[in-house]
């Protein structure tokens, strides 16, 4: 489970959705594209519903390592910390990623939008390091 979380497709095809949000946002609205839709581009809404699963999955599967670590399962403690802390760093990203969205929102300016959107691209190559 955790492995999907990290894995460089899941990654880099997050990267080339924000990539793709960020061109979208510096060249404007194109009135012939309003209302069409790519169908095997998925939907803002469900790319933040993968990422918030993969976040929820990666909790739970430190919730799993560390209660059978703590019932003696053959499991190494370092496995279980590795897992603990991809869970936090996960869930702490999206916490950044809410709050960078939440005041863009408040501000209502493109700018804005636009740097919230490089963060965000620069806080994933970041964990690919």
């Amino acid at each position: 489970m955790i492995d999907k979380v990290n894995s460089p497709a899941n990654i880099q095809a997050m990267l080339q959705t924000l990539k793709q949000y960020e061109t979208e946002a510096k060249s404007g609205l194109n009135p012939e594209n309003v209302g069409k839709s790519e169908v095997s581009q998925p939907s803002f809404l469900d790319s933040i519903k993968s990422a918030v699963g993969s976040v929820n999955d990666a909790a739970q599967a430190a919730g799993i390592r560390k209660t059978a670590y703590e019932k003696g399962e053959d499991i190494p403690l370092t496995d279980v910390v590795l897992s603990m802390q991809r869970s936090s760093v996960a869930f702490e990203a999206t916490l950044q990623i809410r709050n960078k969205i939440g005041r863009v929102r408040k501000s209502g300016n493109i700018q804005d939008a636009q740097s919230a959107i490089l963060d965000i691209i620069n806080l994933k190559s970041q964990q690919r390091k």
